[in-house]
C-alpha cells in the first residue's frame, strides 16, 4: 500500500483500533473525538517521521524491538524489522520509499499476525 491517507486510516482502524470514518465532502479520513463530540483528522502515521515514531515508542513500550536499516546503493527502499519476546525472535518486516511509510508496513504486518494486548 502507498504511503498516504489510506494507509494512515488503514493503520488506525487496525493498529490503534479506532472508528474512522471518511467525510464524504472533502473525501478526507477521520477520527471521531468521542470526549470532545467532534471529529479530527487521521494523523499522517506514513508521511510524517515524528508520527510515525510515535507508533515504534507505543510498540517499544509493549515491548517490541526494532531493526531499522536506511537506504544504501544495493537497496533503495527503507526496512523495518518488528520482534517480541512472545513470539520467540521471529521478526516481521517490510520495506518502503521512507522511513514512515515503512514503519507502517511493518507494524501492520506484525499486528496482523499478533496482535498486543491494549495497555491502560
Amino acid at each position: 500500500m502507498q504511503a498516504g491517507p489510506d494507509l494512515d486510516a488503514e493503520v488506525a482502524r487496525k493498529v490503534l483500533e479506532v472508528v474512522v470514518i471518511m467525510d464524504t465532502a472533502s473525501g478526507n479520513y477521520q477520527l471521531r473525538d468521542v470526549a470532545n463530540k467532534r471529529f479530527i483528522a487521521v494523523h499522517p502515521y506514513s508521511t510524517d517521521t515524528a508520527t510515525a515514531h510515535e507508533l515504534l515508542r507505543d510498540f517499544k513500550n509493549k515491548g517490541c524491538t526494532f531493526q531499522i536499516n536506511a537506504p544504501t546503493e544495493e537497496e533503495s527502499q527503507w526496512s523495518v524489522a518488528i520482534s517480541h519476546p512472545q513470539i520467540g525472535g521471529i521478526n516481521f518486516g517490510a520495506k518502503g520509499e521512507s522511513l514512515p511509510h515503512a514503519i507502517c508496513q511493518a507494524i501492520l504486518q506484525f499486528n496482523s499476525l499478533f496482535k498486543l494486548r491494549k495497555t491502560s
